[in-house]
């Protein structure tokens, strides 16, 4: 295990689109993050109740965050991709633990930062709450689009674009899976599929 890594300090480069002011800070903030760690297909990276304060950089590698249904079971609804930052929001923000689940699909290779040992390592508190608050709302835009793309696409359309983006998705999903993703039933998605 390394500690630090270039490619989590140009992703957030993207992220704050290369704001120099927040320089020094993407810096510390990317040495912290440890790794690369591996998950395998089918690992949980965090579980529904989680509450450990994490930050992920998903480096390679995609999976799916689920979320708790009033019947108890998982649904997915969110593709993990990578170069993305995943948190858990729900501990980090609001001190509750975590409302879903982040689980691989395939093999993901990540980094993780442990926040309180993070923040007590910090000597300028402002100049981290500003990077962190860029982060999010570089990302919260993003998992609108996402949003709003599940609300206002047909379902035919979602199908074709998660095929487009994940050609194998058959290979490591089962059919279950991307219908609970597409907010479908099986049957439909299998109709869905032969009209492909």
């Amino acid at each position: 295990m390394t500690m630090g890594n270039p490619y989590v300090f140009q992703l957030c480069q993207v992220l704050l689109q290369g704001d120099k002011e927040l320089e020094a800070a993407m810096h510390h903030f990317a040495d912290a993050f440890e790794g690369p760690f591996i998950a395998q297909p089918g690992e949980t990276l965090l579980r529904y109740g989680d509450k450990r304060p994490l930050t992920f950089c998903i480096q390679s590698g995609w999976g799916f965050a689920q979320s708790m249904l009033p019947s108890g079971t998982l649904r997915n609804f969110e593709l993990i991709i990578p170069n993305s930052i995943l948190a858990n929001e729900d501990m980090l923000f609001y001190g509750r633990p975590m409302q879903a689940a982040l689980v691989a699909k395939t093999e993901i290779v990540y980094y993780t930062l442990d926040h309180p040992k993070y923040l007590a390592s910090l000597e300028d508190v402002h100049a981290w709450n500003q990077l962190f608050n860029r982060i999010c709302s570089g990302l919260i835009p993003i998992r609108k689009q996402r949003i709003l793309d599940l609300k206002v696409m047909s379902k035919p359309e979602l199908l074709a674009r998660l095929l487009q983006r994940f050609p194998d998705v058959f290979t490591y999903c089962t059919q279950e899976e991307i219908a609970s993703y597409l907010n479908v039933s099986r049957s439909t998605l299998s109709r869905m599929l032969r009209k492909n």
